[in-house]
């Protein structure tokens, strides 16, 4: 008989223990997943060189998952414990514009002003020497050269006579009601932990092997970025007992 073989990250899937009827989440575009069995060894030593009587007292199943694909469902439900909504903020970075000429007014409304959100700032453009890639400062009143005035959410930028003629280039962030989900994250009491059912599967031809833990709960959550790579999202948790003391199953040919 053959036996049973893994090869590459296999596929992971989370269950949401607090839902009665859960949507399974995939972990997507996995990279690996590294489970750990781990006992704590207590040894009995007497007047002799070796132990006399060796027994286990704890135990402990840990889980690090590697994933590319972010995913607000998977972050939501089994780490945070919240539903995200839909609807997206959206960030905008370099959006170009040029301050309008005289007569003025010297406006501009970005390209999302209508849901516009939150200022990231202003920097000028490339066509001035003295001023290419400095930022703009904002002020409440009237501004002066090198300043801009706005009213919040509104998306409307306000600049200097003198710096008319001049491009610009907006960082900024807006709503949108069609894209994607946000998922709102808040302070719960301590002692809050949402669990989940994990399971792993692996396939290797014809062999097959799944891994069930019954009860998990998340303890950390990474998302680091990095120049000219992708981000690689680590998601850790551990396995404890359900309510009727069982941990799961592993499944696999002989």
């Amino acid at each position: 008989m053959s036996k049973p073989i893994i090869f590459g990250a296999g596929n992971l899937y989370g269950i949401d223990n607090s839902v009665a009827v859960p949507t399974p989440v995939k972990f997507g575009i996995l990279q690996e997943v590294a489970v750990e069995i781990s006992l704590t060894k207590k040894e009995l030593h007497g007047q002799k060189i070796f132990a006399d009587a060796v027994g286990v007292s704890e135990g402990k199943i840990t889980c690090k998952a590697k994933l590319a694909k972010l995913s607000a469902d998977l972050m939501g439900g089994l780490f945070f414990g919240s539903t995200p909504a839909t609807g997206q903020v959206v960030p905008v970075v370099g959006e170009a514009g040029t301050i309008p000429a005289t007569p003025g007014p010297y406006t501009i409304t970005v390209a999302n002003g209508a849901t516009f959100q939150t200022n990231l700032g202003v920097i000028f453009g490339k066509n001035n020497l003295d001023t290419d890639g400095m930022p703009l400062k904002r002020v409440s009143g009237a501004p002066a050269t090198g300043e801009y005035s706005l009213v919040d959410a509104t998306g409307v930028f306000t600049f200097a006579a003198a710096d008319q003629a001049k491009l610009v280039k907006f960082d900024y962030l807006y709503t949108s009601a069609l894209a994607g989900k946000t998922l709102t994250i808040v302070n719960p009491d301590a002692g809050t932990s949402p669990s989940f059912k994990a399971i792993l599967t692996g396939i290797f031809g014809s062999e097959k092997v799944a891994l069930i833990l019954n009860k998990c709960v998340s303890d950390k959550l990474t998302l680091p970025t990095k120049r000219g790579d992708f981000t690689i999202q680590e998601m850790d948790f551990s396995a404890q007992a359900d309510d009727d003391d069982g941990l799961g199953l592993l499944s696999l040919g002989s």
